[in-house]
C-alpha cells in the first residue's frame, strides 16, 4: 500500500514530538545539572579547607629510611650491574616466557584504573546529596572516598612518572646496539626515548599499594604478583630493571602518601601509633552495599 507524503508526515509526527525536548527545557536542565555541579564542588573544597586547617594529631614519625635505602640500593645496583645485561638480551626470551609477560604487561595500563575512578566521581557529583540520609548517605558516602583514593594515588603516580621520563629522557632497550643501556636525551619528545622511570610500573606500584594500604593481609599476594607484572616490562623490551624498580617503587610511595594525606584529613583511612595509614574501623563497603 503506497503511503502519502502528508500520511508518511503525520505518521512520524507525534513520534518525533514526543522524543524531542523543546530547547529552553533542555537549556534548563543542563542548568540545572551544571549547577547542581558546581555546588557539589564547592562543598568539596570547603570541607576539604576546613578540615586541613584543623590542629592535626601528633603520630610517631614514619621511618621512610629503610624502604628508601633498599629502593635505592637495588636501583643502583640494577642500574650499574643489570641493565646493560638486559639490553644485550633484549629479544632473546624463551617463547613461553615472553608470551606471558606480552599478555599481562598491559594491567599496568593507568587507563584501566584512573578512567574508571574518574568517571565515578563525575557521577557521583552529579547526585543531590540532600535528598539521602542515614545509611544510605553513609554509604554513599563511603563508595565516593574509594575511586577519590584510587585517582590521587594511582593518577598522581602516573602523571608525575610520565613527566619525569619526558624530562630525564632515557632511551628504551631498543635502542641498545646503537646509543647503550646509558643514552640520556633530556625532554626529548620521542616517546622512546622516555625509558626512565616505567609508567607502568608505577600505576603497578600504585595500585599494589592501594590494595595492601586497604587490605593489609593481601601483601603476601599482591606484592608477588604485582612485582611479576612490573617486571614484564623488562621481558617485553619496553625498560631497564632499574627503570621498574624506580617506578614500581614511587608508585608504592605514591599509595601510601595518599593514604596519608587522606588520614590527615579524617577520610577513608587514620594513622596507627607508628604513623602508617590504616583504614578506619567500620568502613566496610560490601555491607554499605547491602544496606542500600
Amino acid at each position: 500500500m503506497s503511503v502519502t507524503p502528508d500520511q508518511s508526515t503525520s505518521q512520524a509526527g507525534p513520534a518525533d514530538e514526543t522524543d524531542a525536548m523543546p530547547a529552553p527545557q533542555r537549556f534548563r536542565r543542563l542548568r540545572a545539572v551544571a549547577s547542581r555541579s558546581l555546588g557539589n564542588s564547592r562543598s568539596t573544597v570547603a570541607l576539604i579547607r576546613g578540615r586541613a586547617g584543623r590542629t592535626a594529631r601528633v603520630y610517631g614519625a614514619i621511618d621512610w629510611r629503610m624502604p628508601l635505602l633498599l629502593s635505592v640500593a637495588l636501583a643502583a645496583i640494577s642500574f650499574l650491574a643489570l641493565d646493560e645485561a638486559a639490553g644485550a638480551y633484549h629479544g632473546q626470551w624463551s617463547g613461553s616466557v615472553g608470551l606471558a609477560a606480552a599478555r599481562m604487561t598491559d594491567i599496568g595500563l593507568g587507563v584501566w584504573y584512573v578512567v574508571p575512578a574518574l568517571l565515578a566521581l563525575i557521577v557521583v557529583n552529579q547526585i543531590d546529596w540532600t535528598r539521602f540520609s542515614g545509611r544510605r548517605l553513609l554509604g554513599l558516602y563511603k563508595w565516593t572516598l574509594l575511586p577519590a583514593y584510587v585517582l590521587a594515588a594511582v593518577g598522581g603516580a602516573l602523571a608525575v612518572s610520565n613527566i619525569l621520563k619526558r624530562i630525564i629522557g632515557r632511551a628504551r632497550p631498543r635502542h641498545f646496539e646503537e646509543h647503550g643501556a646509558y643514552a640520556f636525551d633530556p625532554f626529548a619528545v620521542d616517546a622512546s626515548w622516555a625509558s626512565f622511570p616505567s609508567g607502568h610500573s608505577s600505576v603497578v606500584g600504585a595500585v599494589a599499594g592501594v590494595l595492601v594500604v586497604l587490605w593489609p593481609t593481601s601483601r603476601w599476594v599482591v606484592i608477588p604478583v604485582s612485582m611479576w607484572i612490573a617486571a614484564t616490562r623488562v621481558i617485553v623490551g619496553a625498560h631497564y630493571p632499574s627503570d621498574v624498580i624506580v617506578g614500581f617503587s614511587f608508585g608504592f610511595a605514591c599509595a601510601v602518601g595518599a593514604a596519608l594525606a587522606f588520614a590527615r584529613l579524617g577520610y577513608l583511612f587514620q594513622r596507627d601509633s607508628a604513623g602508617w595509614p590504616r583504614i578506619r574501623p567500620g568502613f566496610r563497603l560490601a555491607q554499605e552495599w547491602r544496606k542500600r
